[in-house]
């Protein structure tokens, strides 16, 4: 897929000493960074607590829903480091997490464990511990090295010190958004080969590549015979009236996009019928290839001329995320529209209507097969 879900858990560099929200710490840092490498979009939710360990860690995410996620980044250690944790103690706490772990994720989702900062760079207690914590905590490390080196989709991510000019601010006890900037990049691009998608290829800023749109078609047509043969409207309607309900709009479609006109799958509220490829809002958001929301449609640019907003159904509210056929392309999106705009683009649940795209996603999978078709 495309689009990437990561759920950071742990304390540390989790926790974001110093900025004021999760978005200037280190997992909003990290989203940035690993769109920027991917050309993908990146959504990174957070699990923080100054005082997690590894089976704190078992315990904070069994209530997650662990599909939801495309990998995992657990950062702990810390606090291992400065009570000097017996290594062997450490090495059978790791291997517990994991395997916990491992039971609440999906089996090709990656888990990455971040190695501990050393102790002598951490603002907090850089003035106070002594050159044993961070020897501690680089054996730590090698054992959690040795460990990730034998378990299958568990990959150890080193994290480097800042530089000396990022620490030695005076009377600095806490880190700078720049310094969780510094330390995404780093992650980031160790993580990039372990997730599905890859670094940004020719597809940039959206684009498809050569081909791709010639592969989209392909599952299309699959798609739209085994829609010839199974009632899939039914099947999907429950979700699109879940998404009018859930965002208060008008209309909600599970739409698909063929080479000239889009066409609805399923839909809740009145049926837009076929609409031109090129004036579907449905066709920029597989092109973007993630949440698309568009506040008021006359306020951007790139709709305010479209007949839909100015004649027509009258749509001034969308949102939308893309629906892949189960190759990975980009076969249409879910989206709601609504004829009245919204305030805000913060005002928009995205990480819900997401959610219920790979929901309608995952309930179409189960109808076609492995190449889009319905199975025999």
């Amino acid at each position: 897929m495309n689009s990437q879900r990561l759920l950071v858990v742990g304390s540390g560099p989790a926790v974001g000493w110093g900025v004021t929200s999760h978005e200037l710490g280190l997992p909003g840092a990290l989203a940035r960074a690993l769109s920027d490498l991917t050309g993908f979009g990146c959504t990174v939710d957070v699990i923080a607590d100054p005082s997690l360990t590894p089976a704190g860690v078992v315990a904070a995410v069994e209530s997650v829903s662990g599909d939801r996620y495309d990998a995992v980044v657990v950062t702990v250690g810390v606090n291992d480091a400065l009570s000097l944790t017996p290594p062997a103690e450490w090495g059978m706490r790791l291997r517990e997490m994991v395997a916990g772990l491992k039971t609440n994720f999906p089996a090709e989702s990656p888990l990455f464990i971040v190695g501990i900062p050393p102790i002598h760079s951490i603002p907090l207690f850089s003035a106070r511990v002594s050159a044993a914590a961070d020897t501690h905590a680089r054996r730590l490390n090698q054992v959690t090295l040795n460990l990730t080196s034998l378990e299958p989709r568990t990959v150890y991510l080193p994290l480097l010190a800042a530089s000396a000019h990022d620490y030695s601010v005076k009377n600095s006890r806490h880190r700078t958004a720049h310094e969780y900037t510094r330390w995404a990049s780093q992650l980031a691009h160790q993580m990039v080969p372990h997730l599905v998608g890859g670094p940004r290829d020719a597809r940039e800023n959206g684009a498809p590549a050569p081909g791709d749109e010639e592969k989209r078609q392909h599952a299309v047509d699959h798609l739209y015979r085994a829609a010839l043969h199974k009632d899939l409207g039914l099947i999907l309607d429950r979700i699109t009236s879940m998404a009018n309900r859930a965002f208060h709009t008008q209309t909600a479609l599970l739409t698909v996009l063929g080479p000239d006109f889009q066409w609805n799958l399923a839909h809740s509220g009145p049926n837009l019928g076929e609409v031109p490829r090129h004036l579907s809002l449905c066709d920029t958001t597989i092109q973007f290839g993630d949440v698309l929301v568009i506040p008021d449609t006359l306020a951007d640019a790139r709709f305010r001329d479209n007949p839909l907003v100015t004649a027509g159904p009258r749509i001034r509210f969308y949102a939308g995320f893309p629906i892949e056929s189960p190759s990975g392309e980009r076969i249409g999106a879910l989206c709601v529209i609504d004829t009245q705009p919204r305030r805000r683009r913060g005002d928009i649940n995205e990480p819900l209507i997401r959610e219920l795209a790979l929901m309608a996603q995952r309930e179409l999978w189960q109808h076609l097969g492995d190449d889009g078709s319905a199975p025999a």
